[in-house]
Protein backbone atom coordinates (compact mmCIF):
# COMPACT_ATOMS: atom_id res chain seq x y z
CA UNK A 1 0.00 0.00 0.00
CA UNK A 2 1.34 3.41 -0.96
CA UNK A 3 2.35 5.70 1.90
CA UNK A 4 -0.13 8.48 2.71
CA UNK A 5 2.68 10.84 3.66
CA UNK A 6 5.66 12.52 2.04
CA UNK A 7 9.13 13.33 3.39
CA UNK A 8 10.91 16.55 2.37
CA UNK A 9 13.63 18.91 3.55
CA UNK A 10 12.20 21.49 5.90
CA UNK A 11 11.94 25.15 4.92
CA UNK A 12 12.37 28.15 7.20
CA UNK A 13 8.56 28.38 7.40
CA UNK A 14 8.48 24.96 9.08
CA UNK A 15 10.73 26.08 11.95
CA UNK A 16 7.85 27.39 14.11
CA UNK A 17 6.13 23.97 13.95
CA UNK A 18 8.95 21.85 15.33
CA UNK A 19 8.60 22.71 19.02
CA UNK A 20 4.83 22.16 18.88
CA UNK A 21 5.30 18.72 17.31
CA UNK A 22 7.94 17.76 19.85
CA UNK A 23 5.84 18.81 22.84
CA UNK A 24 2.81 16.93 21.55
CA UNK A 25 4.83 13.79 20.85
CA UNK A 26 6.43 13.93 24.29
CA UNK A 27 3.03 13.54 25.96
CA UNK A 28 3.50 9.80 25.47
CA UNK A 29 6.04 9.92 28.29
CA UNK A 30 3.16 10.56 30.71
CA UNK A 31 2.53 6.81 30.48
CA UNK A 32 6.11 5.97 31.54
CA UNK A 33 8.21 6.26 34.67
CA UNK A 34 9.68 9.42 33.17
CA UNK A 35 6.47 11.48 33.44
CA UNK A 36 8.07 13.73 36.04
CA UNK A 37 10.76 14.70 33.53
CA UNK A 38 8.23 16.34 31.23
CA UNK A 39 8.36 20.08 31.03
CA UNK A 40 7.58 22.68 28.42
CA UNK A 41 11.07 22.57 26.93
CA UNK A 42 11.47 21.71 23.26
CA UNK A 43 13.75 22.74 20.44
CA UNK A 44 14.27 26.51 20.79
CA UNK A 45 12.90 28.62 17.95
CA UNK A 46 16.32 30.06 17.07
CA UNK A 47 17.84 26.57 16.93
CA UNK A 48 14.92 25.33 14.81
CA UNK A 49 15.41 28.22 12.38
CA UNK A 50 19.15 27.61 12.16
CA UNK A 51 18.67 23.88 11.52
CA UNK A 52 16.06 24.57 8.84
CA UNK A 53 18.24 27.19 7.18
CA UNK A 54 21.13 24.68 7.10
CA UNK A 55 18.96 21.92 5.61
CA UNK A 56 19.35 19.73 8.70
CA UNK A 57 15.67 18.96 9.26
CA UNK A 58 13.39 16.55 7.42
CA UNK A 59 9.63 16.87 7.86
CA UNK A 60 6.79 14.46 7.19
CA UNK A 61 3.60 15.78 5.62
CA UNK A 62 0.14 14.27 5.48
CA UNK A 63 -1.72 16.37 2.98
CA UNK A 64 -0.66 19.92 3.75
CA UNK A 65 0.00 19.24 7.43
CA UNK A 66 3.48 18.73 8.89
CA UNK A 67 3.09 15.82 11.34
CA UNK A 68 6.67 14.85 12.18
CA UNK A 69 10.30 15.87 11.93
CA UNK A 70 13.86 14.64 12.29
CA UNK A 71 16.77 16.98 13.10
CA UNK A 72 20.40 16.00 12.62
CA UNK A 73 23.87 17.44 13.07
CA UNK A 74 27.46 16.65 12.06
CA UNK A 75 29.17 18.79 14.65
CA UNK A 76 31.59 18.38 16.25
CA UNK A 77 32.54 14.97 14.77
CA UNK A 78 32.39 14.65 10.95
CA UNK A 79 32.44 10.83 11.19
CA UNK A 80 29.13 10.78 13.09
CA UNK A 81 25.78 12.09 11.93
CA UNK A 82 23.94 12.72 15.21
CA UNK A 83 20.15 12.48 15.34
CA UNK A 84 19.17 15.16 17.83
CA UNK A 85 15.40 14.65 17.66
CA UNK A 86 12.73 12.48 16.01
CA UNK A 87 9.12 13.38 16.79
CA UNK A 88 5.78 12.37 15.23
CA UNK A 89 2.42 13.79 16.29
CA UNK A 90 0.08 11.53 18.29
CA UNK A 91 -2.45 9.94 15.96
CA UNK A 92 0.08 9.60 13.14
CA UNK A 93 2.12 6.76 14.59
CA UNK A 94 2.31 3.21 13.21
CA UNK A 95 2.37 4.49 9.64
CA UNK A 96 6.10 4.15 9.03
CA UNK A 97 6.68 7.91 9.29
CA UNK A 98 9.51 7.63 11.81
CA UNK A 99 11.22 4.93 9.75
CA UNK A 100 10.85 7.02 6.59
CA UNK A 101 12.40 10.03 8.31
CA UNK A 102 15.29 7.80 9.42
CA UNK A 103 15.77 6.54 5.86
CA UNK A 104 16.32 10.12 4.74
CA UNK A 105 18.94 10.51 7.47
CA UNK A 106 20.63 7.32 6.23
CA UNK A 107 20.61 8.62 2.65
CA UNK A 108 22.18 11.85 3.90
CA UNK A 109 24.94 10.01 5.74
CA UNK A 110 25.70 7.89 2.68
CA UNK A 111 25.75 10.92 0.38
CA UNK A 112 28.15 12.72 2.69
CA UNK A 113 30.36 9.68 3.26
CA UNK A 114 29.61 9.67 6.99
CA UNK A 115 30.05 6.10 8.28
CA UNK A 116 28.07 6.29 11.53
CA UNK A 117 24.67 7.56 12.61
CA UNK A 118 24.34 8.02 16.38
CA UNK A 119 21.73 9.07 18.92
CA UNK A 120 21.04 8.99 22.66
CA UNK A 121 17.85 7.35 23.94
CA UNK A 122 16.11 5.56 26.81
CA UNK A 123 16.61 1.79 27.05
CA UNK A 124 13.21 0.99 28.61
CA UNK A 125 10.76 2.96 26.46
CA UNK A 126 9.14 0.99 23.62
CA UNK A 127 9.50 3.73 21.02
CA UNK A 128 13.10 4.45 22.03
CA UNK A 129 15.83 1.78 22.24
CA UNK A 130 13.70 -1.20 21.06
CA UNK A 131 12.50 0.77 18.02
CA UNK A 132 15.98 1.93 17.07
CA UNK A 133 17.32 -1.60 17.53
CA UNK A 134 14.75 -2.88 15.02
CA UNK A 135 16.10 -0.30 12.57
CA UNK A 136 19.59 -1.77 12.96
CA UNK A 137 21.11 0.46 15.64
CA UNK A 138 23.40 -1.13 18.24
CA UNK A 139 24.57 -0.08 21.70
CA UNK A 140 27.82 1.86 21.89
CA UNK A 141 29.94 0.60 24.76
CA UNK A 142 30.90 3.49 27.08
CA UNK A 143 34.54 2.67 26.35
CA UNK A 144 33.84 3.64 22.71
CA UNK A 145 32.17 6.97 23.50
CA UNK A 146 33.79 9.93 21.81
CA UNK A 147 34.80 13.01 23.78
CA UNK A 148 31.71 14.93 22.70
CA UNK A 149 29.45 12.02 23.67
CA UNK A 150 30.93 12.14 27.18
CA UNK A 151 30.45 15.90 27.26
CA UNK A 152 26.76 15.47 26.37
CA UNK A 153 26.31 12.90 29.14
CA UNK A 154 28.05 15.12 31.69
CA UNK A 155 25.87 18.08 30.72
CA UNK A 156 22.66 16.03 31.04
CA UNK A 157 23.32 14.04 34.21
CA UNK A 158 21.65 16.57 36.50
CA UNK A 159 18.28 16.36 34.69
CA UNK A 160 18.28 13.02 32.79
CA UNK A 161 18.76 9.52 34.29
CA UNK A 162 21.79 8.30 32.33
CA UNK A 163 21.66 4.96 34.13
CA UNK A 164 18.67 4.32 31.81
CA UNK A 165 20.02 6.04 28.70
CA UNK A 166 22.45 4.82 26.07
CA UNK A 167 24.24 5.95 22.96
CA UNK A 168 23.32 3.88 19.91
CA UNK A 169 24.99 3.66 16.50
CA UNK A 170 24.03 2.58 13.00
CA UNK A 171 26.95 1.85 10.65
CA UNK A 172 26.38 2.77 7.00
CA UNK A 173 28.66 2.29 4.01
CA UNK A 174 28.55 2.21 0.21
CA UNK A 175 29.94 -1.18 -0.83
CA UNK A 176 32.51 -1.32 -3.62
CA UNK A 177 32.45 -3.53 -6.70
CA UNK A 178 29.95 -4.47 -9.34
CA UNK A 179 29.06 -2.76 -12.60
CA UNK A 180 25.29 -2.48 -13.09
CA UNK A 181 24.66 -1.52 -9.45
CA UNK A 182 27.98 0.18 -8.74
CA UNK A 183 27.58 2.73 -5.96
CA UNK A 184 23.98 1.66 -5.26
CA UNK A 185 24.65 -1.24 -2.88
CA UNK A 186 24.89 -0.11 0.72
CA UNK A 187 25.31 -1.61 4.14
CA UNK A 188 22.98 -0.25 6.82
CA UNK A 189 23.72 -1.88 10.14
CA UNK A 190 23.16 -5.62 9.76
CA UNK A 191 21.39 -5.17 6.42
CA UNK A 192 22.49 -4.91 2.82
CA UNK A 193 20.30 -2.77 0.58
CA UNK A 194 20.43 -2.80 -3.19
CA UNK A 195 18.12 -1.87 -6.09
CA UNK A 196 15.32 -4.36 -6.68
CA UNK A 197 14.20 -5.58 -10.09
CA UNK A 198 11.16 -7.39 -11.55
CA UNK A 199 12.64 -10.76 -10.51
CA UNK A 200 13.47 -9.86 -6.91
CA UNK A 201 10.40 -11.56 -5.42
CA UNK A 202 11.39 -14.86 -7.05
CA UNK A 203 14.99 -14.45 -5.91
CA UNK A 204 13.89 -13.84 -2.32
CA UNK A 205 11.73 -16.96 -2.48
CA UNK A 206 14.75 -18.89 -3.82
CA UNK A 207 16.99 -17.61 -1.02
CA UNK A 208 14.41 -18.71 1.55
CA UNK A 209 14.19 -22.13 -0.12
CA UNK A 210 17.93 -22.87 -0.19
CA UNK A 211 18.46 -21.59 3.35
CA UNK A 212 15.61 -23.78 4.61
CA UNK A 213 17.28 -26.68 2.81
CA UNK A 214 20.42 -26.12 4.91
CA UNK A 215 22.48 -23.95 2.56
CA UNK A 216 24.08 -21.20 4.65
CA UNK A 217 25.96 -19.52 1.82
CA UNK A 218 23.23 -17.08 0.81
CA UNK A 219 21.85 -13.91 2.38
CA UNK A 220 18.72 -13.92 4.50
CA UNK A 221 16.01 -12.09 2.53
CA UNK A 222 14.28 -9.43 4.62
CA UNK A 223 11.97 -7.35 2.43
CA UNK A 224 11.43 -5.59 -0.87
CA UNK A 225 10.23 -2.01 -0.54
CA UNK A 226 10.65 1.45 -2.01
CA UNK A 227 12.49 0.13 -5.06
CA UNK A 228 15.14 -1.71 -3.08
CA UNK A 229 15.65 -5.14 -1.64
CA UNK A 230 16.86 -5.69 1.89
CA UNK A 231 19.06 -8.67 2.74
CA UNK A 232 21.04 -9.81 5.73
CA UNK A 233 24.63 -8.58 5.49
CA UNK A 234 27.25 -11.35 5.34
CA UNK A 235 30.51 -10.39 6.98
CA UNK A 236 33.78 -11.38 5.33
CA UNK A 237 36.19 -10.46 2.55
CA UNK A 238 35.07 -9.85 -1.05
CA UNK A 239 38.04 -9.66 -3.46
CA UNK A 240 38.06 -6.87 -6.01
CA UNK A 241 40.43 -6.40 -8.97
CA UNK A 242 43.37 -6.59 -8.91
CA UNK A 243 42.64 -9.80 -7.03
CA UNK A 244 44.78 -10.43 -3.93
CA UNK A 245 47.00 -13.49 -3.74
CA UNK A 246 44.76 -15.33 -1.27
CA UNK A 247 41.84 -15.13 -3.72
CA UNK A 248 43.88 -16.88 -6.43
CA UNK A 249 44.81 -20.01 -4.46
CA UNK A 250 43.56 -23.49 -5.29
CA UNK A 251 41.72 -23.55 -1.96
CA UNK A 252 39.74 -20.39 -2.70
CA UNK A 253 38.83 -21.88 -6.10
CA UNK A 254 37.90 -25.28 -4.68
CA UNK A 255 35.89 -23.87 -1.80
CA UNK A 256 33.90 -21.72 -4.24
CA UNK A 257 33.16 -24.81 -6.38
CA UNK A 258 31.95 -26.62 -3.25
CA UNK A 259 29.76 -23.66 -2.41
CA UNK A 260 28.20 -23.75 -5.90
CA UNK A 261 27.55 -27.48 -5.43
CA UNK A 262 25.81 -26.72 -2.14
CA UNK A 263 23.60 -24.12 -3.82
CA UNK A 264 22.67 -26.50 -6.63
CA UNK A 265 21.80 -29.34 -4.28
CA UNK A 266 19.74 -27.06 -2.03
CA UNK A 267 17.79 -25.65 -4.99
CA UNK A 268 16.29 -29.05 -5.85
CA UNK A 269 12.56 -29.00 -5.24
CA UNK A 270 12.17 -25.26 -5.72
CA UNK A 271 8.63 -24.47 -6.88
CA UNK A 272 8.78 -22.81 -10.29
CA UNK A 273 5.14 -21.68 -10.15
CA UNK A 274 4.91 -17.99 -11.10
CA UNK A 275 8.72 -17.71 -10.99
CA UNK A 276 10.31 -14.83 -12.88
CA UNK A 277 13.95 -14.95 -13.99
CA UNK A 278 16.44 -12.86 -15.92
CA UNK A 279 17.18 -14.44 -19.27
CA UNK A 280 20.39 -12.51 -19.92
CA UNK A 281 22.78 -15.20 -18.67
CA UNK A 282 20.39 -18.16 -18.56
CA UNK A 283 21.25 -21.66 -19.77
CA UNK A 284 19.70 -22.13 -23.22
CA UNK A 285 18.84 -25.72 -22.22
CA UNK A 286 15.92 -25.28 -19.79
CA UNK A 287 12.49 -26.71 -19.09
CA UNK A 288 11.03 -29.32 -16.77
CA UNK A 289 11.11 -29.62 -13.01
CA UNK A 290 14.17 -28.72 -10.99
CA UNK A 291 16.24 -31.83 -10.36
CA UNK A 292 14.69 -33.98 -13.08
CA UNK A 293 14.91 -32.88 -16.73
CA UNK A 294 18.52 -32.41 -17.89
CA UNK A 295 19.64 -32.49 -14.24
CA UNK A 296 18.30 -28.97 -13.87
CA UNK A 297 18.94 -26.92 -10.75
CA UNK A 298 18.84 -23.20 -10.05
CA UNK A 299 22.07 -21.69 -11.37
CA UNK A 300 23.63 -18.52 -10.02
CA UNK A 301 25.11 -17.74 -13.46
CA UNK A 302 27.41 -14.94 -12.28
CA UNK A 303 29.88 -16.43 -9.79
CA UNK A 304 32.85 -14.12 -10.22
CA UNK A 305 35.25 -13.17 -7.44
CA UNK A 306 33.28 -10.00 -6.65
CA UNK A 307 30.21 -12.12 -5.87
CA UNK A 308 31.86 -14.42 -3.32
CA UNK A 309 32.41 -13.78 0.39
CA UNK A 310 35.55 -15.35 1.90
CA UNK A 311 36.77 -15.83 5.44
CA UNK A 312 40.42 -16.82 5.93
CA UNK A 313 40.66 -17.54 2.20
CA UNK A 314 37.69 -19.96 2.17
CA UNK A 315 34.47 -19.18 0.29
CA UNK A 316 31.48 -18.99 2.65
CA UNK A 317 28.72 -17.24 0.69
CA UNK A 318 27.53 -16.15 -2.74
CA UNK A 319 26.19 -12.66 -3.49
CA UNK A 320 24.06 -11.03 -6.19
CA UNK A 321 21.55 -13.57 -7.49
CA UNK A 322 20.11 -11.14 -10.06
CA UNK A 323 20.93 -13.45 -12.98
CA UNK A 324 19.90 -16.72 -11.31
CA UNK A 325 17.69 -19.04 -13.37
CA UNK A 326 17.05 -22.75 -13.97
CA UNK A 327 19.86 -24.52 -15.80
CA UNK A 328 22.33 -27.39 -15.88
CA UNK A 329 24.91 -27.78 -13.15
CA UNK A 330 27.75 -27.79 -15.65
CA UNK A 331 26.47 -24.63 -17.31
CA UNK A 332 26.81 -22.69 -14.05
CA UNK A 333 30.18 -24.28 -13.41
CA UNK A 334 31.39 -23.34 -16.90
CA UNK A 335 30.51 -19.68 -16.34
CA UNK A 336 32.37 -19.75 -13.02
CA UNK A 337 35.41 -21.40 -14.64
CA UNK A 338 35.44 -18.92 -17.53
CA UNK A 339 35.68 -16.02 -15.07
CA UNK A 340 37.75 -17.53 -12.26
CA UNK A 341 40.16 -20.02 -13.83
CA UNK A 342 40.13 -17.78 -15.93
CA UNK A 343 40.08 -19.09 -19.48
CA UNK A 344 42.27 -16.27 -20.79
CA UNK A 345 45.89 -15.91 -21.76
CA UNK A 346 48.20 -14.18 -19.28
CA UNK A 347 47.70 -10.79 -20.93
CA UNK A 348 43.91 -10.97 -20.79
CA UNK A 349 43.89 -12.36 -17.26
CA UNK A 350 46.24 -9.64 -16.04
CA UNK A 351 43.62 -6.98 -16.79
CA UNK A 352 41.83 -8.08 -13.61
CA UNK A 353 45.01 -8.78 -11.69
CA UNK A 354 45.18 -12.55 -12.19
CA UNK A 355 48.73 -13.88 -11.82
CA UNK A 356 50.16 -16.38 -14.32
CA UNK A 357 48.98 -19.87 -13.41
CA UNK A 358 48.50 -23.42 -14.66
CA UNK A 359 44.97 -22.78 -15.86
CA UNK A 360 44.17 -26.32 -17.05
CA UNK A 361 45.07 -27.49 -13.54
CA UNK A 362 42.70 -24.86 -12.07
CA UNK A 363 39.83 -26.17 -14.17
CA UNK A 364 40.55 -29.65 -12.82
CA UNK A 365 40.50 -28.23 -9.28
CA UNK A 366 36.96 -26.97 -9.91
CA UNK A 367 35.78 -30.28 -11.35
CA UNK A 368 37.31 -32.26 -8.48
CA UNK A 369 35.92 -29.99 -5.76
CA UNK A 370 32.44 -30.01 -7.28
CA UNK A 371 32.52 -33.79 -7.76
CA UNK A 372 32.05 -34.06 -11.53
CA UNK A 373 32.26 -37.53 -13.05
CA UNK A 374 33.80 -38.25 -16.45
CA UNK A 375 30.65 -37.66 -18.52
CA UNK A 376 29.95 -34.35 -16.83
CA UNK A 377 33.55 -33.27 -17.36
CA UNK A 378 33.09 -33.74 -21.07
CA UNK A 379 29.87 -31.75 -20.86
CA UNK A 380 31.69 -29.03 -18.93
CA UNK A 381 34.07 -28.60 -21.85
CA UNK A 382 31.15 -28.34 -24.28
CA UNK A 383 29.54 -25.68 -22.09
CA UNK A 384 32.84 -23.80 -22.02
CA UNK A 385 32.95 -23.99 -25.82
CA UNK A 386 29.53 -22.35 -25.97
CA UNK A 387 29.99 -19.67 -23.31
CA UNK A 388 33.36 -18.61 -24.72
CA UNK A 389 31.91 -18.50 -28.23
CA UNK A 390 29.20 -16.12 -26.99
CA UNK A 391 31.67 -14.04 -25.02
CA UNK A 392 31.07 -10.31 -25.17
CA UNK A 393 27.41 -10.49 -26.21
CA UNK A 394 26.04 -9.58 -22.77
CA UNK A 395 28.33 -6.58 -22.33
CA UNK A 396 27.78 -5.46 -25.91
CA UNK A 397 24.00 -5.40 -25.35
CA UNK A 398 24.45 -3.15 -22.31
CA UNK A 399 26.82 -0.92 -24.26
CA UNK A 400 24.32 -0.60 -27.12
CA UNK A 401 21.67 0.34 -24.54
CA UNK A 402 23.90 3.22 -23.48
CA UNK A 403 24.61 2.04 -19.91
CA UNK A 404 27.58 4.17 -18.99
CA UNK A 405 29.18 1.75 -16.51
CA UNK A 406 29.29 -0.94 -19.20
CA UNK A 407 30.52 1.52 -21.84
CA UNK A 408 33.48 2.38 -19.60
CA UNK A 409 34.17 -1.29 -18.87
CA UNK A 410 33.96 -2.18 -22.58
CA UNK A 411 36.44 0.54 -23.49
CA UNK A 412 38.85 -0.36 -20.70
CA UNK A 413 38.83 -4.00 -21.83
CA UNK A 414 39.51 -3.14 -25.44
CA UNK A 415 36.04 -4.00 -26.71
CA UNK A 416 35.32 -7.23 -28.58
CA UNK A 417 39.03 -7.76 -29.21
CA UNK A 418 39.35 -8.94 -25.61
CA UNK A 419 36.78 -11.67 -26.17
CA UNK A 420 38.31 -12.60 -29.52
CA UNK A 421 41.63 -13.12 -27.73
CA UNK A 422 39.90 -15.43 -25.24
CA UNK A 423 38.39 -17.43 -28.09
CA UNK A 424 41.80 -17.78 -29.72
CA UNK A 425 43.39 -18.87 -26.43
CA UNK A 426 40.68 -21.47 -25.83
CA UNK A 427 40.93 -22.87 -29.36
CA UNK A 428 44.70 -23.24 -28.97
CA UNK A 429 44.60 -24.75 -25.47
CA UNK A 430 41.32 -26.69 -25.21
CA UNK A 431 43.16 -29.99 -25.52
CA UNK A 432 45.33 -29.12 -22.49
CA UNK A 433 42.21 -28.43 -20.42
CA UNK A 434 40.64 -31.71 -21.54
CA UNK A 435 43.79 -33.64 -20.61
CA UNK A 436 43.93 -32.00 -17.17
CA UNK A 437 40.30 -32.97 -16.51
CA UNK A 438 41.03 -36.55 -17.61
CA UNK A 439 44.13 -36.81 -15.42
CA UNK A 440 42.33 -35.66 -12.29
CA UNK A 441 39.47 -38.09 -13.00
CA UNK A 442 41.90 -41.02 -13.11
CA UNK A 443 43.79 -40.15 -9.91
Amino acid sequence: MAADFAIRVATIDDAVLLAEIERAADQRYLETIYADLLDDEAIPDDVARRYCEQGRVFVAEVGDRVVGYLAWDLEPDPDHLCISQVSVLPGFGQRGIGAALMRRAIETALAKGVPHIVLATFVDVAWNEPWYRRLGFRFIDPAEWTTWMREVVDAQRDHLPWDQRVWMQLDVDVLQGGVANAGAVVRVGAELRRPSNPNSATIHRLLDHVRNAGFEGASQPIAIDDGSERLGFIDGDVPLPPYPFWAQTDESLASTARLIRGLHDASIGFDLTDASWSGEMADPVTGGDIGTTHDLVICHNDVCMENVVFRDGVAVALLDFDFASPGRRVYDLANFARMCVPTDDDTGAAQLGWDPADRPHRLAVIADAYGLDGDRRAELLVCLDATIARGGEFVARRVEAGEQAFVEMWESMGGMACFDARRAYWAANRRCFAEALARSTNR
